[in-house]
């Protein structure tokens, strides 16, 4: 994987379809979008591989699980570097 695609995937999150419970990857951008009272559906995946409920889940859930606890160490990381430069 390269520097640029691991980057990418540092500013990727997961949302779950509110019709099959499968969890999708999609960009930050979207997640933050994304309001709790606001739907979500594989059909509205940018990426088409994923955007069906008949598609499979990219990761298993504990996969999932995993990246997520890395990124928020990771954000935890820098929120402290900053304090700390202050």
């Amino acid at each position: 994987m390269s520097a640029d695609e691991e980057s990418d995937k540092e500013h990727d999150a997961w949302v779950q379809c509110d019709i099959c419970s499968k969890w999708r990857r999609v960009s930050s951008e979207i997640s933050d979008a994304l309001d709790d009272r606001d739907g979500w559906t594989c059909k509205d995946n940018t990426d088409r591989r994923f955007a069906s409920c008949d598609s499979p889940q990219e990761l298993s859930d504990d996969e999932i699980d995993q990246i997520l606890a890395e990124q928020e160490s990771s954000e935890e990381e820098e929120e402290e570097e900053e304090e700390n430069a202050e």
